[in-house]
């Protein structure tokens, strides 16, 4: 195993940094829910890039679970934003 980062999975990373910072952002300035659950998953999408990168095959079932509670609570984040009254 080489623990070396392609270009495609560095660009992955850093835009998730970037997306998680600005959500941040965005929460403290509007407090926005929306915006804070964005942010956590994209921290989320960022953890699952490095472990793909570092980890090995026996880490297929974490990668799936993380991606997957990112996507829920994107989900969520939309659903809540959609039935807000």
């Amino acid at each position: 195993m080489t623990c070396t980062i392609d270009s495609i999975s560095m660009i992955n990373i850093v835009l998730c940094a970037v997306i998680a910072v600005l959500g941040l952002f965005a929460y403290l300035k509007n407090k926005s829910r929306v915006a804070l659950l964005i942010a956590i998953a994209f921290v989320f999408f960022g953890v699952s890039h490095i472990v793909a990168e570092l980890g090995t095959t026996q880490s297929l079932c974490s990668l799936f679970t993380i991606r997957l509670i990112a996507y829920l609570i994107v989900v969520l984040a939309l659903y809540g934003e959609i039935i807000k009254k």
